[in-house]
């Protein structure tokens, strides 16, 4: 089983839930739980269903999370209620690998690191190709020296499955020009997604200043800044802000795929058209795309196109998409708002794109746009809370 380019929305099922994708094992208490993948081809999205059911009920008291994916890994978080006490409440973390073979779920040893960011958390393979895993909980502290300048400090809690055990190691920061250059932005680094590249390499994605770059498994490893060939943020101070200024992920997305980064960002025809979507008037956008490999410090201009441009040759899709239409089966923007564009792992000319009429509406559309044939390729409906941003 191959992951998909879109993230699953992870959700607990209370009973069995078995197919080709099940995997079992134990919590820490001893308790047995189920993992299994509803797979589907993109643009539709593949959920990921977790069941852990005993004799005292469904022990699952909160959604379980997928912190990280990479290639057929996935790196679980499932909170439990205690046997004993229900108002107790524990987090294990399993690592669910789709083959091959058989799917398995691996339960990572105890102790836990006792602390580290969530949203840094990154798994990857040993070394390329292997069915061995590591797992990396980065911990970072900021630091006011005497001499009043700030300094970042990145401490890296790392479990491999061939030794069955956590290490922890310190992370360098690298001296190169647009690292030595970027220090006070590390300060301002928030992840908002992580990507694994190759050969132990994982970058962390902030989509407003840029991406640390971090051979996670060396023995001295180092962090690496690279910028986006995109706007840093404005200042948030100002008060005529509209919504995209506040959050880049309806307008820009970011992926590392083997040693090749990629970079889109949409601008909308109209400024105001995704902060204001109770007036459902999207007239559009324009898209840009850029890639850089992660040992090059030179982005490289791709494609740009335009929603005027893009047209469809499949006649099923004014039934599947009727948002997507007018009346006389015209491809049209002006009906729904669109954003949040997922560039494809599979495809380097396929973006995804999410559309809806408005925040309250029921159903959302994910977008296949072909940026080479300027083609609307297909689509699927899906529930706005399985989207990232409706």
């Amino acid at each position: 089983m191959a992951m998909q380019d879109h993230p699953s929305p992870c959700g607990h099922h209370p009973g069995e839930l078995k197919n080709s994708t099940t995997a079992k094992s134990k919590n820490s208490k001893g308790v047995h739980l189920e993992v299994s993948f509803e797979a589907v081809d993109p643009p539709a999205i593949s959920l990921c269903l977790v069941s852990c059911v005993d004799q005292t009920g469904d022990r699952l008291t909160a959604p379980p999370r997928i912190l990280g994916v990479t290639g057929g890994f996935v790196l679980l978080a499932i909170t439990f209620s205690d046997s004993v006490n229900r108002y107790l409440r524990f987090i294990d973390y399993f690592v669910y690998k789709a083959g091959p073979g058989f799917a398995s779920l691996h339960l990572l040893a105890r102790p836990y690191p006792s602390s580290f960011s969530p949203n840094m958390a990154a798994i990857l393979p040993v070394s390329d190709n292997s069915e061995d895993f590591a797992v990396i909980f980065p911990h970072v502290e900021y630091f006011r020296l005497e001499s009043r300048k700030h300094y970042t400090h990145y401490t890296l809690h790392i479990y491999r499955s061939d030794t069955n055990d956590w290490h922890s190691q310190v992370a360098c920061i690298a001296e190169d020009n647009e690292t030595r250059n970027a220090r006070d932005k590390l300060l301002l680094h928030n992840t908002m997604s992580v990507a694994y590249a190759e050969k132990g390499i994982i970058g962390w994605i902030d989509l407003w200043w840029g991406i640390l770059l971090c051979n996670v498994l060396d023995k001295k490893p180092t962090i690496r800044f690279v910028p986006l060939p995109v706007p840093e943020p404005c200042d948030t101070s100002e008060f005529h802000l509209m919504f995209e200024n506040l959050t880049p992920r309806p307008h820009r997305h970011v992926t590392i795929f083997n040693d090749l980064i990629k970079c889109v960002e949409l601008d909308f025809h109209l400024q105001d058209a995704f902060f204001n979507m109770k007036r459902a008037k999207d007239y559009g956008w324009m898209a840009k795309t850029w890639t850089r490999s992660i040992y090059s410090d030179v982005w490289c201009d791709g494609l740009t196109i335009d929603t005027s441009e893009i047209s469809f040759t499949d006649s099923s899709l004014p039934n599947l998409l009727p948002g997507m239409f007018d009346e006389e089966n015209n491809l049209t923007w002006k009906k729904l708002t669109s954003a949040g564009p997922t560039l494809s792992l599979l495809d380097d000319n396929v973006i995804y794109i999410m559309a809806n009429e408005n925040m309250c509406h029921p159903t959302a559309y994910v977008l296949t746009v072909d940026t080479k044939s300027l083609k609307l390729e297909s689509g699927a409906q899906c529930a706005p809370e399985k989207t990232a941003w409706f």
